[in-house]
């Protein structure tokens, strides 16, 4: 006697197209996570987030990675620098960033900072060529900072930390508002403020590189900047 099949129900059924629907997000997933500089594809990036609350990382955090993976301490002052910047690289105007007026840090960073400062750069324009948006570069505000340079910045704003990761290296400031648009040799360079397209794809890079462990980020809204820190 031949048994009969049992057939699902409707709710089983919808329970299991669900499980089969989340395989691909999931193996996706796992795959990201065990991935490590490789920014995720623009088409799988299309909404934005809760930034505010995703580049909140504390200064702790900043801090530990600083000391951690930069200079063993903190330089005292612009002569001590011009003597011994150590293992450190000087960064300056590339295809990818424009190192703004410095009035309290010089352009030095750690090689591996000064990497991640490039990567985010390329990821952020072929974020915008994904898109079809005009090429721009990333405006760098603030590099290393001495002891020296921390408290002159403090005589002007006393929101800035004289614990700051900016000491070591690690750390460096990209403007959340001006960006520079890139142009031919015969044009000149024109500056772009405060465009909300770019500030989503900028933060998208950052996002991405942030959930693959590359740095940590806190989007400081009275200096209009995003604080990064390099973690190797």
């Amino acid at each position: 006697m031949k048994k009969k099949k049992r057939k699902l129900s409707p709710r089983k059924i919808g329970r299991l197209a669900i499980i089969l629907a989340a395989i691909p997000l999931f193996i996706y997933i796992t795959k990201c996570s065990h991935t490590r500089g490789r920014a995720v594809p623009a088409e799988l990036a299309l909404t934005p987030g809760p930034y505010d609350l995703a580049f909140n990382d504390s200064n702790a955090l900043h801090m530990a990675a600083a000391e951690a993976f930069g200079l063993p301490r903190a330089i005292a002052d612009r002569d001590e620098a011009a003597r011994d910047v150590g293992e450190l690289v000087e960064i300056r105007d590339s295809e990818f960033a424009t190192i703004d007026r410095l009035s309290h840090s010089i352009p030095y960073l750690t090689p591996n900072a000064a990497d991640l400062l490039e990567r985010i750069g390329r990821n952020f324009r072929d974020s915008l060529q994904n898109r079809g948006i005009r090429p721009h570069k990333i405006i760098v505000t603030s590099v290393l900072r001495t002891e020296e340079d921390v408290a002159r910045l403090r005589r002007v704003n006393r929101n800035a930390s004289d614990n700051s990761a900016h000491r070591y290296g690690t750390t460096f400031d990209i403007s959340t508002l001006r960006y520079n648009t890139l142009t031919s040799d015969s044009i000149p360079r024109q500056e772009c403020h405060d465009t909300p397209r770019l500030r989503q794809v900028l933060e998208y890079v950052l996002r991405d590189l942030r959930h693959e462990g590359w740095c940590y980020v806190v989007k400081e809204r009275r200096q209009h900047c995003y604080h990064i820190t390099a973690r190797y």
